[in-house]
Formats: C-alpha cells, sequence, structure tokens
C-alpha cells in the first residue's frame, strides 16, 4: 500500500479507518488521515 506517516505527536488515530496516521492540515486548521484521507 501507500506508505503513510505515523500520527503526528499528540494525535489520535483515525476514527474511521483506526490506523495511527492523523496529520494536522495547518492551513484549513483540521486534521485528515493519510491512511484512508478522512478529515475531522
Amino acid at each position: 500500500g501507500p506508505k503513510v506517516q505515523p500520527s503526528e505527536k499528540g494525535l489520535p488515530p483515525c476514527p474511521s479507518c483506526g490506523q495511527w496516521s492523523m496529520q494536522k492540515d495547518e492551513i484549513r486548521n483540521e486534521l485528515f488521515c493519510g491512511a484512508c484521507g478522512t478529515t475531522s
């Protein structure tokens, strides 16, 4: 599969797919999952 960065420090696992790949989007000020693309 695609290579995914681990969650940034302090971020929870993705609520949708459960992967520890949540990233912070500073521009939109939201979190997104690098694995499945869910935003929160």
